[in-house]
């Protein structure tokens, strides 16, 4: 972002393709409005023959959070716009080791009042996804959130994995959604795995810290 010279910054993930009109679309769209970011909403498409399971439960999980926060823009980072003084002024935590960072910027714009849009424009995702690298993702995400509990505090549920698997198996039955009760499961013993590694890294920085404080014995 420091070496863009534009008025305008675009983040577009590598597996994101766009549809015809889609960046000047959300450049329009953006500039009339009062938002600190807008991302479009995209579409999963498979690279082979059909979505395998974890593919497709991935896609209705992110239909059934639109549905359930009452379609209240969050920020997205796969295709979004910020103006470039934004980013400068908040950006991207980096001391977690990569993941969620996305949420982070989210709480921090909405702590300053800043409002979050959705844009018309339309996108595609192209990815794979196996149940190994499922776990393997959602474990990473448990081992970063470990840091941004040290950061928020142990009140913020968003960065819990058992409750947000919790709730998330709570809206499968009133949602009548049984066939992602795997995925979730999966997602919260894969998240709740990491973040027990994270809380022990965390614990092993902070005694290497204090020993290094108090220097060698003398």
């Amino acid at each position: 972002t420091e070496k863009a010279t534009q008025e305008y910054v675009v983040h577009i993930d590598s597996d994101v393709f766009l549809a015809e009109g889609a960046l000047a679309t959300l450049l329009s769209e953006f500039r009339g409005s009062d938002c600190a970011s807008m991302h479009a909403l995209g579409e999963l498409r498979p690279q082979g023959n059909k979505l395998s399971y974890w593919e497709s439960a991935q896609e209705e999980h992110a239909r059934l959070s639109w549905a359930l926060s009452g379609q209240q823009p969050r920020l997205g980072t796969a295709f979004c716009i910020f103006r470039r003084e934004t980013i400068l002024k908040y950006g991207f935590e980096s001391g977690y080791g990569g993941g969620l960072d996305d949420i982070d910027l989210e709480m921090r714009l909405r702590k300053d009042g800043r409002t979050l849009g959705v844009s018309s424009a339309r996108v595609y995702f192209h990815y794979r996804a196996d149940l190994k690298s499922f776990f393997r993702t959602r474990f990473l995400w448990g081992r970063v959130a470990a840091g941004y509990v040290r950061k928020y505090g142990v009140w913020h549920a968003r960065f819990w994995p058992p409750l947000r698997t919790v709730f998330w198996l709570g809206a499968c039955v009133v949602k009548r959604r049984p066939r992602l009760v795997p995925y979730f499961v999966v997602d919260g013993i894969a998240g709740t795995t990491g973040m027990v590694k994270g809380f022990f890294e965390l614990a092993g920085d902070a005694s290497r810290k204090t020993a290094a404080d108090k220097g060698p014995n003398t």
